[in-house]
C-alpha cells in the first residue's frame, strides 16, 4: 500500500514536469517561427530587419497565426530594440546576437520563465533555453 502511494506521487510530479517541459518546447517553436519570419522580412527588405516597436506588424505577412505571439507560461516576446532597421551584414556574429526574447505584459525582460532559466532566439534562427544567471 505505501509503495503505491509512492508510486503514485511520483508519477503526478513526473507529469508536472513533462507539461512544463512542453510549455519550454512550445515556446522554443513559437520564438523559431518567429525568428523565421523576421529572417523572411529581411529577405524581402533588402537586408533590413524590422523596427523593433513595430516588428510584430511588420512581420505578420510571414507567420500569420497570432497564437505565436504567447508563451504558454505567460507573457509574450520582444524584439532587441538595438537590431532595429540595421542591416543583417552588420551585424558581426548573427548565431550569439539576441533577436528576440521573452517579457512580461509589461515588457519587462523575463530571466526565470522556464525552470529557472529563459528561451531566447537569435539573429542566425537558431533558439535556445538558457539558466538564469546568479
Amino acid at each position: 500500500m505505501v509503495i503505491s502511494v509512492l508510486v503514485g506521487i511520483l508519477l503526478v510530479i513526473q507529469m508536472g514536469s513533462a507539461r512544463e517541459e512542453a510549455r519550454r518546447m512550445s515556446c522554443l517553436s513559437n520564438m523559431k517561427m518567429l525568428a523565421l519570419s523576421v529572417s523572411m522580412y529581411c529577405q524581402d527588405y533588402d537586408e533590413r530587419m524590422p523596427h523593433a516597436a513595430k516588428s510584430q506588424d511588420q512581420t505578420y505577412p510571414y507567420f500569420k497565426n497570432g497564437q505565436i505571439l504567447a508563451c504558454p507560461e505567460g507573457g509574450t516576446y520582444a524584439m532587441n530594440d538595438k537590431l532595429s532597421g540595421r542591416l543583417l551584414w552588420e551585424i558581426p556574429d548573427p548565431a550569439r546576437t539576441i533577436l528576440l526574447y521573452e517579457v512580461d505584459s509589461e515588457g519587462e525582460r523575463l530571466y526565470d520563465v522556464h525552470h529557472g532559466g529563459s528561451n531566447y532566439a537569435y539573429v542566425a534562427g537558431n533558439v535556445s533555453w538558457h539558466e538564469k544567471s546568479q
